[in-house]
């Protein structure tokens, strides 16, 4: 947008692409892209800088002093228990504290969240809130995948032969993936369902994770289609349908309720096991109804696993046709942003678009994502067709 306005947490006014004016008991004024980002990596200038996520600034203005919010704590570096001693001073006394990304995510009232802004080694906070995937079904028959699998450019880059993804495991951070389908058997090399931590009231305790589970997507079916569209080997279709990568391992991820703190504890898990797996591409098909911010979470996230040699992929998201309507997660600049196209090669009517000429809001490119077939869950059918941006 433009601009954006938003008043109750010490007051804050967004004006344009690059300005911003804070406002309230400590005031700071300052323009220009790279001018704010050195004043926010200035020490001596972060108290009174912390960035409230625009949907929890709202939320806050609504709600009685004494009322609990969910919401995850970003700091300007990994948290140390001096850290945690100055949450539990606030009168906070338990927390999500992750293994790998510098949050800590709290359930706490506003008053004390209000307090939390003010302390100089936090960066932002952001609210809960619950993700949507990607991809939608369809009634049809044909396959996108094996479009990309013949294509002659991609054959030419890998040396004449067809991608195969042998060696490489791929993170799906999604609703689960069965790993007892045929199609993926012996190519699950883990299969973990995420877990609420933050039902404990008392303590900062670090996320757990269930691994080695045969099936943990028994409810949609969302994630074993996404992992049969990258390494599903055809077996149940006798070779007709499989995947891009149809060698390459698949390490599953199930997020509950595409809440934010399941998907920050499952990109948490790969930033602190990742290496151990030969982890060297994670899809995300979720996107959220908010606007692309350098302080959130998941971005945050995401360009720590970017530096630590993981490829993260976004769907761009399934809003289109209008311009201005691509995932927000899909516009990092440290990520690959995947349009969909159907099997002429057009820019499908459902893929979400970016800004005409935006060297920053726009897929980073498109691929087959119409009329794709792939795998379910076992306790659904066995093979079915959907339309989504490709992963």
């Amino acid at each position: 947008p433009n601009a954006v306005t938003i008043s109750g947490v010490s007051g804050i006014t967004a004006s344009g692409a690059d300005g911003i004016t804070i406002s309230g008991a400590d005031s700071f004024v300052q323009t220009g892209t790279n001018a704010i980002m050195a004043a926010l990596n200035d020490a001596t200038n972060r108290v009174g800088l912390q960035s409230f996520d625009p949907e929890l600034a709202v939320l806050l203005n609504r709600v009685t002093d004494d009322s609990n919010v969910d919401a995850v704590i970003v700091y300007y570096q990994a948290p140390t228990d001096a850290d945690i001693a100055d949450l539990q001073r606030l009168g906070v006394l338990g927390g999500t504290r992750y293994r790998a990304l510098p949050m800590i995510a709290v359930t706490t009232t506003k008053v004390k969240l209000e307090a939390i802004s003010r302390l100089a080694s936090v960066r932002s906070i952001y609210g809960n809130r619950t993700f949507q995937w990607n991809l939608e079904p369809a009634a049809r028959n044909l396959t996108g995948v094996e479009l990309a699998r013949r294509n002659s450019d991609l054959i030419k880059a890998n040396r004449g032969l067809p991608e195969s993804g042998r060696g490489v495991t791929v993170a799906v951070l999604d609703t689960g993936v069965d790993g007892t389908h045929a199609d993926l058997s012996g190519r699950v090399v883990q299969n973990i369902k995420l877990a609420d931590m933050q039902s404990l009231s008392v303590g900062f305790n670090y996320p757990v994770a269930a691994p080695n589970l045969p099936n943990t997507d028994q409810a949609y079916g969302h994630g074993t289609f996404v992992a049969g569209v990258i390494a599903g080997n055809g077996q149940q279709s006798g070779g007709k349908y499989s995947g891009v990568a149809p060698n390459a391992n698949i390490l599953g991820l199930s997020a509950g309720d595409a809440s934010l703190l399941f998907v920050l504890s499952g990109l948490d898990y790969l930033l602190a096991n990742g290496p151990s797996y030969n982890l060297r591409v994670v899809n995300c098909s979720f996107s959220a109804n908010t606007v692309f911010d350098y302080n959130d979470p998941v971005n945050i996230a995401t360009k720590i696993l970017t530096d630590n040699g993981v490829n993260v992929v976004f769907s761009a998201g399934n809003t289109g046709p209008g311009s201005d309507s691509l995932n927000p997660y899909s516009a990092a600049p440290w990520v690959i942003s995947a349009g969909a196209t159907d099997d002429q090669g057009r820019l499908a009517n459902f893929s979400s678009r970016g800004e005409f000429g935006s060297p920053l809001f726009r897929p980073t490119l498109v691929a087959p994502g119409v009329n794709t077939v792939s795998l379910r869950a076992s306790t659904l059918a066995t093979v079915t067709t959907i339309d989504g941006s490709p992963v």
